[in-house]
Order: structure tokens, then C-alpha cells, then sequence
């Protein structure tokens, strides 16, 4: 991840934040995994992980033209436990219906550097990078619940284990929120092509409706400013909590991306 930003980059662009925002998507699934090669697709795996949603995701050439079953036996000989893509864009594809395929429309927002006003401060809260040794809090972090950041099932530890290989190939940096000495939320960011990105986030329930979504995109503006980037952004499902968090906090929708989804063991995939 390279965080030294030419001062020199275009002006806040809506279409050029959104296809900085795909791309980082894409790279976030490329991050610490394997490319192996489908017939119309492109399948990263991380090693260890496939069983895991985040841990095997394809690629899809041409969706209009996807052979869903032979990507889903793909997908099972490969150890996987799910069929995962995204399309570009607010896409139906009909043809899709019969593979009980789960339909996910996710917001691309994003926003200039200078349109933030919010403080990166709150009372008694405190934003600290994520330590090779943070792995046992993180992992108690998101063990208070069932919900992981991107939504889908898998336990803590190994959710907390492929964050670590996703830092450690060096495509984001992560945070842990505190509220005195205990941990209460977490935050990835990723740098690319003048726009910092927020990834991942996470509030334990207690703290939910806090506005802790405000603080953390606030501290990205502050990242982003201090590295001369020039956008900051992110993803949410269409019209849930977090757009509405991230539309306080200062975005805008600019573009969106769909999500298909099923587990390998459904009945439209057998």
C-alpha cells in the first residue's frame, strides 16, 4: 500500500472516485490470495480461508454469459463453501433468479478531502493502529456477536486471521477504537490513486447509534489530508444503517456495485 500521494492528482471527480472504489475493491479480494483461473472467471482464494466468504471470490469476465454451476463446482472443488461475485453498477440479471442467487446492492460514496468538517475527536475515545499482537482483541472484539463487517458468517479468529493477511500484504492498515481502555469498534483504510478508503468496520451492539461511524471516517479525512490524498470513500448497502452513517458523515453516492451470493449447499446450486 503506497501512502506517499502525488500532490499533483486530478480534481474530485464523482465517476473517477467511483472507479477508484471499484478497483480498490477489486484489489482487496487480490490481496494475499492465489489467482486460479475459471473458464469465463477468475477465482483469489486465500489459502486456509476458502471455506470463508472473504477468503475465495471470483472475478467474472462477462456476468451476461457466467455459467453459475460450473463456477460453483469451481468454486466446491477448490474447498469453498460459497458462490461470491460482484457486477458493476445497480444490476439485475434475470437469468440469475433461478440459482437462488442473493442479490446485495452496495453504494459506492465518496467525497473531497476539504468537504469535511467533523472533529476526529470524542470524549474518552481513542484511535490506535492495529499491532501484529492485536490479534486476540480483535478477535474478542467481533466475538461479542454474530455480525461481521462484510456481513457474512465465520467465526472471529477466522475472520481476524485473513484481516492479518490482508495487512500484511500491505493493501490496508487497521484500527482499533477504544473507549478508555476497552475496545469498542474497528476500521480498516486503504490508500489508492489519491482516495483513502474506509473498510471494514465494525462496532460491538453496545455501542451501536453512538455515531462512532462519524469519528471513523472522520479520522480518515485526517489520514487522507496528512498524506495529500484527495478523496476519501467507501461502500454500504444501499440504503441501510451504514449509507445513512456515511451520508452524515460527509459522502455521497457516486456509483454502486452488486453482490451475488448463495451457500454451495443451496438448492438452486445443487
Amino acid at each position: 500500500m503506497d501512502t506517499r500521494i502525488d500532490t499533483l492528482r486530478p480534481n474530485y471527480e464523482p465517476a473517477r472516485a467511483l472507479d477508484i472504489l471499484l478497483s480498490n475493491d477489486r484489489n482487496y479480494f487480490r490481496a494475499g490470495a492465489q489467482a486460479l483461473r475459471g473458464d469465463g472467471w477468475t477465482v483469489y482464494c486465500v489459502p486456509g480461508y476458502q471455506h470463508l466468504a472473504v477468503g475465495a471470490i471470483a472475478e467474472v469476465d462477462n456476468p451476461l454469459q457466467l455459467n453459475v454451476l460450473a463456477l460453483a463446482r469451481h468454486m466446491q472443488d477448490l474447498g469453498g463453501h460459497f458462490v461470491r461475485f460482484y457486477v458493476p453498477g445497480d444490476l439485475t440479471i434475470p437469468s440469475f433468479a433461478r440459482f437462488q442467487l442473493r442479490r446485495t446492492v452496495e453504494r459506492a460514496m465518496a467525497a473531497p478531502v476539504e468537504r469535511f468538517k467533523t472533529s476526529v475527536s470524542a470524549a474518552g475515545i481513542t484511535i490506535r493502529p492495529v499491532r501484529i499482537e492485536d490479534d486476540a482483541v480483535k478477535a474478542g472484539l467481533l466475538s461479542q456477536d454474530e455480525q461481521r463487517p462484510d456481513g457474512k458468517d465465520a467465526h472471529a479468529a477466522d475472520y481476524a486471521g485473513i484481516e492479518r493477511i490482508k495487512l500484511a500484504a500491505s493493501f490496508m492498515r487497521g484500527y482499533l477504537v477504544y473507549s478508555q481502555d476497552r475496545a469498542i469498534a474497528s476500521f480498516n483504510l486503504s490508500w489508492e490513486n489519491g482516495l483513502v478508503r474506509l473498510k471494514n468496520v465494525y462496532v460491538v451492539p453496545a455501542m451501536r447509534g453512538q455515531r462512532l461511524a462519524s469519528v471513523m471516517m472522520a479520522y480518515a479525512h485526517a489520514r487522507a489530508a496528512a498524506t495529500g490524498a484527495t478523496m476519501v470513500g467507501s461502500f454500504a448497502v444501499a440504503d441501510g444503517p451504514g449509507q445513512r452513517a456515511y451520508q452524515a458523515a460527509g459522502l455521497t453516492v457516486v456509483g454502486a456495485q452488486t453482490e451475488y451470493f448463495a451457500d454451495l449447499k443451496s438448492p438452486g446450486l445443487a
